[in-house]
């Protein structure tokens, strides 16, 4: 079994085969999977850092939302660029 990374699709440009969009997935593809979680913004790829903004004990980068009749929860994460491996780079025959 072993452990997998979690993608999170932002925008809408991903599509199954039948044309349904992908709003996020699993995987093992990103070398040393281990239960991160990375968000696709258009052509960008980020890892969602580790810890939110601030210190466990402080909540100034954590609020909620009422709008409506519904309630967000909001946690502010800093973020990772990240260029997947092979991406740009020729490869050898």
């Amino acid at each position: 079994m072993g452990m997998f990374d979690h993608v999170v699709v932002l925008n809408e440009t991903l599509l199954c085969p039948q044309g349904h969009r992908v709003a996020s997935f699993q995987t093992k593809s990103f070398g040393d999977a281990s239960m991160d979680t990375y968000l696709v913004d258009g052509a960008q790829l980020y890892r969602v850092a580790g810890s939110w903004f601030g210190d466990a004990d402080d909540t100034a980068g954590e609020r909620w939302i009422v709008k409506d009749h519904e309630a967000v929860f909001e946690r502010r994460h800093t973020l990772e660029s990240v260029v997947p491996s092979g991406v740009g780079a020729p490869r050898s025959r």
